[in-house]
């Protein structure tokens, strides 16, 4: 009895998840520079400087995308 259910039994739904590795990108307006944080070591582990002074950093998992924004006037 125990082995039958054992295999009619369909078992729990996984969820595949994605870790990051725990870095986050981080801004200085003053030194117009933007860089990687690897916070569980507390290490800046990447920079990049934007051509323009009016930039916006967005990022979703493991991707980072530096936008100009637009002065209005």
């Amino acid at each position: 009895m125990l082995v039958a259910g054992a295999i009619i039994y369909p078992g729990f739904k996984t969820t595949e998840v994605e870790l990051n590795d725990g870095g986050v990108w981080v801004v200085s307006k003053s030194k117009n520079a933007v860089g990687r944080l690897n916070y569980p070591s507390r290490v800046l582990d990447g920079a990049v400087t934007p051509a323009s002074t009016t930039f916006d950093i967005l990022q979703n998992a493991g991707m980072c995308l530096s936008m100009m924004r637009r002065v209005r006037r």
